[in-house]
């Protein structure tokens, strides 16, 4: 496989581990409910009573109108990873890095404080370009979609936005062991700019990877929470954009990505040209087809195509006038024409049918998404040329990812009203979270309901479950949270 294609398997191999999920969590449904091994690992937090600041948004957590300059972002990171990466030292430090931003493994009284300050002052020229560029109006990463393949186009520079992303997080760590906790909210602030820059890729794995920026500086968030003097960010997190990650930009290219690979393709149905321009032109499509596809699909040739077009000739036909061509116009069209015009009809029936539930909050959605694995199925079996079997990434997974990603929000929220609600109270926890009045608790995104919560002697526990039969571990949530003032 050529280097030019990493991006398709990504997206191939993410959507359908996480498609997998998704049908197995609708049939654990069915079947039974999880057990005691399926719960998340607990995390255990120790919070202080905060009050809300005044003004209420004089914290943020993103770059505000007059911190920002006008610019295009994209630019300072390409120039950062050039500064980034080098040296014969770079792996190792970059792996200590990696391991220094893990809170259960380095907790803060186990953090090697001045080891991690240093390291931090050895990027400090990255730190400070990081900064600026998230400060930046604009984010425009210039991908060639019209211009090439969308297919072909490399994205090297989204491995190195994670590991600005893990400088980040260090930084802010050496910041709340220093305990100068408004220069970590300040760290945090360029992160989550970042997450949302690397967003504005207009592919779906730049929104996941912005998806994962943005998780993992929640992290911090929690840790700061637990710093005695730290302000309340209730209000900080609640005026972030929701969703953090809109997916409506990637979602539109990738819905538009076999049109944008062959611009020839859009008027399929009015161009008049010989059956020599159609047979080149399918010849084309189902080579490239075969270059790219999965097992399912390995030997698919020339000879496949001859005789999926001869099988499916008839029912092609008749497909394309019931969907309004006139029995003439068929007939006056080359055999080729038919086949790519009936292609495209399945193509686009199936990716509708998976792409029509991201416009649903993913609770209501996830019972479409559980049909994709059935739509792919059907489509597979009309197929001549299996556009939508190599192509499709699934929706499901991806809208859960957007989901799982709002969800570490409203956690956070969450966390914050509790403080909240404890400031005005003795420092005492809400017996229910439905006592907090004062503001908002919000509902988990991916349940569409509240977030379990229920008082244990001298602690609080707060939970986010995901659907029966989903791995927890992976997926869920739970906090146990005591206050101290």
């Amino acid at each position: 496989m050529r280097p030019a294609g990493i991006r398709f398997h990504m997206l191939i191999i993410f959507g359908a581990a996480l498609t997998f999920a998704l049908e197995h969590a609708a049939r654990a449904q069915e079947v039974s409910p999880p057990s005691p091994a399926d719960e998340p690992p607990t995390r255990r937090l120790t919070l202080h009573p905060a009050a809300e600041p005044r003004p209420a948004l004089q914290y943020e957590l993103l770059p505000n109108l007059l911190d920002r300059r006008p610019g295009n972002a994209a630019v300072l990171y390409n120039r950062i990873g050039l500064m980034y990466r080098g040296g014969p030292e770079f792996a190792e430090q970059t792996s200590k890095i990696s391991e220094w931003c893990d809170s259960e493994s380095f907790p803060l009284d186990k953090f090697p404080q001045a080891e991690a300050r240093a390291m931090v002052d050895r990027w400090d020229y990255v730190l400070d370009e990081l900064k600026l560029a998230s400060r930046r109006e604009q984010c425009d990463w210039e991908l060639p979609f019209r211009e090439r393949n969308p297919i072909t186009i490399r994205l090297p520079d989204l491995q190195e936005s994670r590991g600005y992303a893990r400088l980040l997080r260090l930084k802010a760590r050496v910041q709340i062991a220093d305990g100068d906790l408004e220069g970590a909210i300040e760290s945090l602030k360029t992160g989550y700019a970042l997450a949302r820059h690397v967003a504005c890729g207009e592919t779906f794995i730049h929104a996941l990877v912005g998806m994962a920026i943005s998780s993992t500086l929640g992290d911090q968030v929690l840790e700061l929470a637990q710093q005695p003097g730290t302000p309340n960010l209730y209000w900080a997190l609640t005026s972030l954009p929701r969703p953090f990650i809109d997916l409506r930009p990637a979602r539109e290219e990738e819905y538009s990505l076999v049109y944008l690979m062959y611009p020839e393709l859009r008027n399929t149905r009015t161009e008049r040209h010989p059956p020599e321009y159609w047979n080149r032109l399918l010849d084309k499509v189902a080579a490239d087809v075969a270059q790219w596809n999965d097992d399912a699909w390995k030997g698919y040739s020339k000879l496949t195509l001859a005789a999926r077009s001869a099988q499916r000739y008839p029912e092609a036909k008749r497909s394309l006038i019931e969907a309004g061509c006139s029995p003439e116009e068929v007939a006056a069209m080359p055999v080729a024409q038919v086949v790519l015009l009936y292609t495209l009809q399945v193509y686009d029936e199936a990716r509708d049918e998976v792409s029509k539930w991201l416009e649903l909050p993913y609770w209501e959605a996830a019972p479409g998404f559980g049909k994709f694995q059935a739509v792919a199925l059907a489509a597979r079996e009309k197929e001549i040329v299996p556009l939508f079997s190599v192509l499709a990434s699934s929706t499901g997974a991806l809208a859960l990812a957007a989901a799982r990603n709002e969800r570490s929000f409203a956690l956070l929220r969450t966390v914050e009203a509790l403080r909240l609600y404890a400031a005005g109270h003795d420092g005492q926890p809400p017996k229910a979270l439905a006592d907090i009045v004062a503001v908002p608790v919000p509902s988990d995104p991916v349940t569409g309901k509240s977030f379990i919560y229920r008082t244990e002697e001298d602690k609080v526990v707060l939970e986010a479950p995901l659907l029966p039969g989903m791995e927890q571990r992976a997926f869920g949530a739970r906090y146990e949270i005591k206050f101290v003032r």
